[in-house]
């Protein structure tokens, strides 16, 4: 998430990386991601109607080599 608000969008990111909002929710569309998702990432995104399968909050994805070459589509909390 910090990636996107400094380099991308500056409306995201309203809880401050809590899971809370879903500002930050973003579709995978190429790769995987190993991590599970927390109870307060599945609430959040539970309330959004725009999710799919691939849906995660962006605040919630850990910055590491297992993300590199990954692609992540902006949706937001709309």
């Amino acid at each position: 998430m910090e990636l996107a608000v400094n380099e991308l969008y500056e409306d995201i990111g309203d809880c401050k990386g809590h899971a809370w909002c879903g500002t930050c929710h973003v579709e995978i569309v190429s790769g995987k991601l190993i991590e599970s998702m927390t109870r307060d990432e599945t609430m959040t995104l539970e309330k959004l109607e725009n999710t799919d399968p691939a849906s995660r909050l962006a605040c919630q994805i850990m910055l590491d080599e297992l993300i590199d070459g990954m692609v992540f589509r902006v949706l937001g909390d709309a």
